[in-house]
């Protein structure tokens, strides 16, 4: 299991990495995550019934899913014949991703690496048909590793801070995050890498909106020291081994949804339906795991005649 560094606030000046200090929540402050604000940015209703009500994604997975186009993921055969959830295999990979970090250039070491990390994962690694997923995966693994890309996060000359995690004082809340990878390049670049077990067309927008939190926080960080720090920000698809580069949100990251957030969890006691909050379903819906619980998504997924 992979342990996070200690949270720290970005709240303040640049100290330097090394010193970065420790804060506790306040009752004052409304604590809330990036994922949360992301998720607020994608949907208002996905982010009451996620996060403010508390429906587990564990067990949304087993809902029935609508049947509508070719919206979201296709199912992997060979993830449904070993009885594998994207989820499990997204986090052996993470896994093996940081094992490389610690034994750069060890790219034989990628197959046992990831028998290690599935089995830690509670995975059968002796079931029939599993050899073939490691060996797709390896070669995944390999591409991306001897990619441009890959090449500079696990540089053993940059330096390297895996799993970063950050309170940030913003509009009367304290935002958390995690920061799956964070490198400072030898000319002074900060990378951002966030690491996704599959991004469908629906989600793609409501996880770049997540890493520009991650960018905005570490700007936040540097404002005095380095106000003009280059920092850059990429999604990892682990499904394909894409990298997509997120931009730069620039002044006002989260602030609406910060709000939105502040008001879901000021009135959770007090449940209102989608229509008179005023959430609209758009094309994202077709790939929420929570459509079929939401009266605006399931009406424009399934097009009930009015």
């Amino acid at each position: 299991v992979l342990v996070p560094e200690p949270m720290v606030d970005i709240s303040s000046p640049a100290i330097g990495l090394a010193e970065m200090p420790t804060i506790m929540p306040t009752e004052q402050n409304l604590v809330i995550s990036v994922s949360e604000l992301s998720a607020a940015a994608f949907c208002s209703e996905f982010q009451s019934l996620k996060f403010a009500r508390g429906w587990e994604d564990v067990v949304v997975d087993y809902w029935p899913k609508l049947k509508h186009g070719d919206k979201a993921l296709p199912n992997d055969p060979l993830l449904s014949s070993l009885g594998l959830s994207r989820m499990v295999r997204g986090i052996a990979l993470h896994r093996v991703l940081e094992l490389a970090s610690s034994e750069p250039g060890n790219m034989e070491k990628v197959e046992g690496w990831l028998y290690d990390s599935f089995s830690i994962s509670g995975v059968n690694v002796k079931t029939p048909g599993f050899k073939r997923l490691v060996d797709r995966d390896k070669i995944l693994l390999q591409n991306f590793l001897n990619s441009t890309l890959g090449k500079t996060l696990f540089d053993p000359e940059h330096e390297s801070y895996p799993e970063l995690s950050f309170y940030w004082l913003r509009d009367r809340s304290l935002v958390t995050g995690s920061m799956d990878r964070v490198v400072r390049t030898k000319d002074g670049r900060w990378i951002i890498a966030d690491y996704k077990s599959a991004i469908d067309g629906g989600a793609v927008s409501r996880y770049r909106f997540q890493v520009a939190g991650y960018m905005a926080a570490l700007k936040n960080f540097f404002r005095v020291e380095d106000p003009n720090a280059t920092v850059e920000g990429w999604l990892i698809d682990l499904e394909s081994g894409d990298a997509i580069s997120v931009s730069n949100e620039e002044g006002a990251w989260g602030a609406r949804e910060i709000k939105l957030v502040q008001e879901s969890k000021r009135y959770r006691e007090r449940i209102e339906s989608a229509e008179r909050r005023g959430v609209v379903a758009t094309e994202a819906c077709k790939s929420c795991a929570y459509s079929s619980h939401c009266t605006v998504g399931r009406q424009y997924v399934l097009n009930f005649p009015k």
